[in-house]
């Protein structure tokens, strides 16, 4: 019997095809922007804000109005909704001198003050710092999810770190929220998941007690909207001071893929 394999150029053009008959098959492609500066409160004196912005963009998709959505939104994550028409360059830009700009109307009127009375504290209270970063979390044939982190230093004893997520449906573009994700009464189904999953992730603990026992506000700890998909599953995270004090820093909770399965709407896969 003669076997019959089809030519590897065939095989690869079959490919090709099939990714261009479902553009949300494939990757969206990032470029990598930065922008760094120094803006002093006054010249001749060391107060500034420093600013640094390192942020992965998406470059190219199949699907350009998939695309144009995604950036349209994330423009407005990163920055606000004043800069949703610019393109990535103009918005960083933008964004720099309009932080400078207030860093200048917040501690200038206070400066004669400061001078008179703060005497060496004056360098960490005029101090500022931004530190703004946008990368991708997870891109699959469904979702694409991206992570912004930012740092903010307004002076003061310590600065602080947040993390929040965009999760898009890659078909239509559209920014995905646990409505859309999970059926009715989400709240209270997913509240003891979360609960349960973090008392896993940390050893010796046995139950929500033990939370609270470990400095946990355990009556704080339910969905809050953000999180990014995995194929592990939704990882939730808490920024400081939501379910715990600040010293405990960022808090994830995994929930795997197998638990939430029952609470998903059929309409939106994600797995």
């Amino acid at each position: 019997m003669t076997t019959i394999r089809p030519a590897a150029g065939f095989m690869a053009a079959i490919c090709i095809l099939l990714a261009a008959c479902n553009p949300q098959s494939q990757p969206i492609e990032t470029e990598n922007h930065t922008l760094n500066d120094t803006i002093l409160l006054v010249q001749g004196q060391p107060y500034c804000l420093t600013v640094s912005f390192d942020i992965d963009y998406p470059a190219s998709y199949p699907d350009e109005n998939v695309l144009k959505s995604i950036r349209k939104q994330l423009l407005a994550s990163l920055f606000d909704e004043n800069y949703t028409d610019l393109d990535i360059g103009e918005a960083m830009s933008h964004y720099k001198d309009d932080l400078g700009t207030e860093y200048r109307l917040n501690n200038e009127p206070i400066l004669p003050e400061l001078e008179e009375n703060a005497g060496e504290t004056m360098y960490s209270l005029l101090h500022n710092e931004h530190i703004l970063k946008g990368y991708v979390m997870f891109d699959s044939d469904h979702v694409f999810s991206y992570a912004i982190e930012r740092f903010v230093f307004m002076g003061g004893a310590h600065g602080i770190t947040t993390r929040m997520f965009c999760n898009f449906n890659k078909k239509n573009g559209r920014l995905l929220n646990e409505e859309d994700l999970f059926t009715e009464n989400y709240v209270e189904k997913l509240t003891p998941l979360l609960i349960q999953n973090l008392i896993r992730q940390n050893e010796n603990m046995e139950s929500a007690d033990d939370l609270e026992a470990a400095s946990y506000y355990v009556e704080s700890i339910k969905p809050n909207n953000n999180f990014y998909i995995s194929d592990e599953g939704i990882t939730y995270v808490f920024n400081p001071y939501e379910i715990a004090p600040y010293y405990m820093g960022e808090i994830d909770i995994l929930i795997p893929a197998s638990e939430l399965e029952p609470l998903l709407n059929p309409d939106t896969p994600l797995f």
